[in-house]
């Protein structure tokens, strides 16, 4: 899955028409919003003639994420591969993000015959809401441009072409 920092995409997107920015980037966006990041539970980093136990942070700041904030924006698009992409902490995940609370793969995003995304919580240690509702374990649901989604303590956001590049625009 192809990723971009969203000011550099911001930057890419700053002097193309709409039209130009379709045509490049035609896949709808999954954007992971800047906000505080949780290693995995218990590693060890290697310093040298020594081992340092890491432990994981606490919980995470209550404080709203500022769309501002630097994030990165996943391009949605199918893997002949496989029938989903996954998103979670394992590497050979679609999108790998190393967040401790998130499970080893958290969710499955499917594309529908009809070119609409869906997507289902799998069966997550610590759950996904979706505009604030639970998601239940392998239960598929519709993605609407501006949907939030929290896979346990991550907050992604999923737009559309053309609501991606509003909010590249800051419109």
């Amino acid at each position: 899955m192809k990723s971009f920092l969203l000011t550099n995409l911001s930057l890419r997107s700053a002097t193309v028409s709409f039209e130009e920015f379709v045509k490049q980037y035609p896949h709808e966006w999954l954007v992971w919003e800047a906000g505080n990041w949780r290693p995995p539970a218990r590693q060890t980093l290697m310093v040298p003639m020594q081992a340092v136990p890491v432990t994981p942070a606490g919980p995470p700041s209550k404080t709203p994420i500022e769309k501002s904030k630097e994030g990165l924006a996943l391009a949605l698009q199918e893997e002949p591969k496989a029938p989903y992409l996954t998103l979670g902490r394992a590497p050979d995940c679609d999108a790998w993000l190393n967040d401790g609370t998130l499970s080893g793969v958290h969710l499955h995003f499917l594309k529908t015959p009809l070119g609409a995304w869906t997507v289902r919580d799998a069966n997550s240690r610590n759950g996904t809401l979706h505009n604030g509702a639970k998601l239940l374990p392998m239960v598929a649901v519709s993605l609407r441009s501006g949907d939030q989604l929290h896979a346990a303590q991550v907050q992604l956001s999923y737009y559309a072409p053309s609501d991606m590049f509003a909010r590249l625009r800051g419109k």
